[in-house]
């Protein structure tokens, strides 16, 4: 993963990019997000409500990681 200069997100240039927004609301991750949390039984609200530690670091190995 790179430092970036800027606080703003690298992939969507909209937000800052912190966990949260990766995770949630980065609208260049939605595709894989839908996907993803499909597969593991998620919706939207159970990211933002919390969820094992192990699914979060499974999403963010699998595709964000990747991107950035």
């Amino acid at each position: 993963m790179k430092l970036a200069n800027t606080p703003t997100c690298r992939l969507c240039g909209i937000e800052n990019e912190t966990a949260k927004h990766l995770l949630t609301d980065c609208p260049a991750l939605w595709k894989q997000r839908q996907e993803r949390f499909d597969r593991l039984g998620l919706t939207l609200d159970d990211i933002k409500n919390g969820f094992p530690i192990t699914k979060t670091v499974s999403f963010f190995m699998d595709n964000i990681l990747k991107q950035l």
